[in-house]
Parts: C-alpha cells; structure tokens; sequence
C-alpha cells in the first residue's frame, strides 16, 4: 500500500500562520493574481484536499493557490484527470484525456470573482493534443467567456467578453508545451494573444464583461454545459484581473518560462526587475537565444528550479544542480540564496560532428556552441547529452565537454571528460560568470615544443 503524504487543511495552515506566508510569493514576484492553479502544489488524490496525489493518480481536487475566497479548488465533473510528476522540464502536469474534466465547487458563481470587466491578463502553460476542445475558462449560459483557452487545429483560440470575441492566433501550439498569455484591456496594445513571450495576434475592440450572467470555471471541457473536450496537459493557469504592464508581463513569463523549459521571445528577468534595475538573467540579441533554458531559486517566485532541458525538440543539454534525476523534486541539492542562477543558450547550429573549420585544439566537434550566464554563485552542475549526440564521432574513448570565455575557445579553456553514464553523457562543472561549452575530441591543450609553451595549441611567452 502506498503511503500518502498528508496536506495541510485551510484552517489548520490559517492557525499555523501559514497563509499570509504561502500568500507572499507571486509569479514572478508580481502581485494581484486572482487565481493560480500550479500542477507541483495543492493537487489532491481525494475530495477532502488531504491525501497529496502521487504520480498516476486520479486527481480529485486541485486548489488554487492565490488564496481566491470563491475558487478555492476544481474538482472531478467527469472522467479520471490524472496527475503526472513527469511533465514539462521535470516538473508535474495534469493529465486530461479528452473524457476529462474538472470544474468549480460550489456551483455558478459571479464572474466578477475572479477578473476585472475589461482590464485582465491570463497565462496558462500546456501542451494541447487534440486539434479543438476546451482547455481551461469561465463560461456561462449566455456563452459569455473569460480566460477561456481552446484549440482551433493547431492553432490557439482565446474567448472573452460579452458577447463573446475570439482571437484565432496563428502559432504552431499543438503537441508542444507552450505559454500562452492573451490581455483584455480598453488599451489597444493590451488586447493581444502572445504564445512564448511573442504576440501573434491583436484585437480591435474589446466587448466588456459587465451584465454576464453566473457561470462556472473548469479545466477539460467547456464548463458550463460539459462539452467540447480537450485532450490537454496543463502545469499551470494564472489569472490577474488588471492589464499588466509589459515589465510585470515579462517577469511574469520568465519564471514560467525557466520552470517549464520554454524559449522566451523577450529577457528574463528575476522578480526585483522593476523595469530599470534589478537582475536580468537573460539578454536576446547575442546569437544564443535558441533552445533557453535555466535553473535557479527566486524565493519571491517561489520558484526552484534545480535541472533544466529546453522543451524544444532539438534541445541536446540538460544541466542539473549536483546531479540530475527523474524530477525537479527529487533533486535534493539547494542554492545557497535567493536569485542565483544558470541560464543558457545555443546558437543554433546543426549538431553534427565536424572536423574542419572548426577552432585550434580541436580534432572533431559538435557544430554547435552554447552559451551559459551565471548570475549569483551556483554550485557545480552536472552537464547532461544525449548518446544519440555522440554517434557521429570517430571514437568517444577521449570525448570532452570544453568550457571557455568565448566561442572562439582561445581564452582560460578547461577541458572537462566525458563519461558514460547508460544512454546519456555527463560532465561536472562549476561554471563562472559568462562561459562557452561545447562538446568534441581535441588535442592535449597544453604542451611543451622546442622550449615553447602552448596552451590550447596557442604559443604563450614564458614567465621566470
């Protein structure tokens, strides 16, 4: 029998003093969010929320964690909604097959609970598999809809208002764990649908709120008459009822974006960015801003990310704090304060094995290079590939990981072995500051020759 972990009920957290604790931590650090339904916390294998869901159990209660006096938790309408621990970046998701959904308890509610009439921001990450189908909103009889995601082929489908608008994006959104953030706002530039940080789509007015009849909120399904189903994998859903600003928008988006694995269209910021100063841990533009990926703790976020692989397919790294295990959660190890940081990048070339063109000191390499930013001070990582990225060398009895202070490999290169480990390759490193990696076999980097000295088969003068 499998024992349950035991969570803790909303009066007992209430006399513990824990709710204006939990209550402090905000996406991004950015306040006002109205609801926030997260798959690593408050997901529940019973109705009573006390018995926490292992991975394959049916979920029969998820809380929403922005402390929401009227949504306080979805729970089974139909089907057997799953929770998974393995999900996007090695954090868990909620698994709906297409006959699942989960709504609101408590019956119709006023939508005025939740979101502003016109001013309003929603984010929501998931990976959709079905080409229609509800994945997450209000709705009511009148087909009034707020923070309303569905598909539309491959494409993402917004609804809000009333009467109800849709904007239609034109993004790939299908079979792909993606960020979806769409704005209502009496400001024009605020009515837009973005997926990944970057806008798709824009609306040309806006159709308030005011007058919408009751409703119901649910995940799976249309929720007010259970219908159009979804094939979905969600990790989490956020709403603020006020049109953010793009500062608080974009901190925002980077904790999702470094927890999910998600290549972002904008910086990352940690929650201290207010738009001038603070920490920036990600800036686009220096030809490495493919395949993002990063770990790190921002406590405000209540963000703790300790091993990262892009969620796109072409990802070949994966970096972990110490070690790398199954799931984010099973990695014990910590950073030592709040707002350290490893972020990287690659600069998108192929990854096949080449043995021209290619810097001194190497006999054959992986095309690409990456990028990697320490921000903080971050502890050794253990750098992960795949075998498959492996097979196109000659030999891998001699294969190394080369870290250096660019992407010409000419300054401070330490060359790190590269040791098999099942079906995948691991190197050890504490990475300092801003450094380049790649992977290849290379020639011994330091040497003595007619009483030269070279390293990295580049002549050094000699000091006595």
């Amino acid at each position: 029998m499998k024992r349950r972990k035991k969570g803790l009920i909303p009066s007992l957290l209430m006399v513990m003093g824990v709710v204006s604790s939990v209550l402090s931590q905000n996406p991004g650090g950015v306040t006002g969010s109205s609801v926030w339904f997260k798959a690593d916390e408050g997901v529940y294998e019973n109705n009573a929320g006390t018995n926490t869901a292992e991975n394959g159990d049916v979920v029969r209660n998820w809380a929403e964690q922005s402390g929401n006096a009227t949504l306080t938790q979805v729970r089974i309408r139909t089907g057997n909604p799953r929770f998974r621990q393995l999900g996007a970046n090695f954090n868990p998701m909620i698994e709906l097959d297409g006959n699942d959904m989960l709504r609101n308890i408590g019956g119709r509610f006023s939508h005025t609970a939740i979101i502003d009439n016109t001013e309003n921001t929603f984010f929501m990450v998931k990976n959709r598999h079905s080409f229609s189908g509800v994945e997450a909103g209000f709705s009511n009889a009148s087909a009034d809809r707020a923070g309303y995601y569905e598909g539309f082929g491959n494409r993402q489908r917004v609804d809000y208002g009333n009467p109800n608008q849709a904007m239609v994006g034109t993004i790939n959104s299908r079979n792909v764990y993606s960020l979806a953030r769409y704005g209502t706002s009496n400001a024009s530039a605020n009515r837009t649908l973005a997926l990944n940080g970057t806008t798709d789509v824009s609306l040309g007015s806006l159709n308030s709120m005011a007058g919408a009849p009751t409703g119901r909120f649910g995940f799976g399904a249309e929720p007010r008459f259970i219908f159009a189903f979804s094939t979905v994998d969600i990790a989490e859903y956020l709403i603020y009822p006020l049109s953010l600003n793009m500062t608080d928008v974009e901190k925002v988006e980077s904790y999702l974006g470094i927890k999910y694995g998600i290549t972002l269209g904008h910086n990352y910021y940690a929650s201290d960015w207010n738009g001038t100063t603070g920490t920036i841990l990600w800036t686009l533009g220096g030809g490495y801003d493919n395949d993002i990926a990063g770990i790190g703790r921002d406590d405000a976020s209540e963000l703790n990310q300790k091993q990262s692989r892009s969620e796109n397919s072409d990802a070949l790294v994966t970096i972990g704090l110490g070690n790398i295990q199954t799931t984010n959660i099973a990695n014990t190890n910590t950073f030592a304060t709040d707002r350290n940081f490893l972020v990287w990048g690659n600069d998108n070339a192929s990854t096949t094995v080449i043995n021209t063109g290619i810097p001194n000191g190497f006999v054959e390499k992986i095309n690409r290079n990456w990028q990697i930013n320490e921000t903080g001070s971050v502890d050794t990582t253990l750098v992960q590939i795949p075998n498959s990225a492996v097979t196109g060398f000659s030999s891998t009895s001699a294969l190394v990981m080369v870290v250096a202070d660019n992407d010409t490999f000419k300054g401070n290169v330490v060359t790190v072995p590269l040791i098999q480990n099942g079906t995948n390759w691991e190197a050890s490193f504490d990475f300092d500051g801003i450094k380049h990696f790649t992977f290849g076999i290379v020639t011994s980097p330091d040497f003595m020759r007619h009483g030269k000295s070279f390293q990295w088969s580049t002549k050094q003068s000699m000091e006595f």
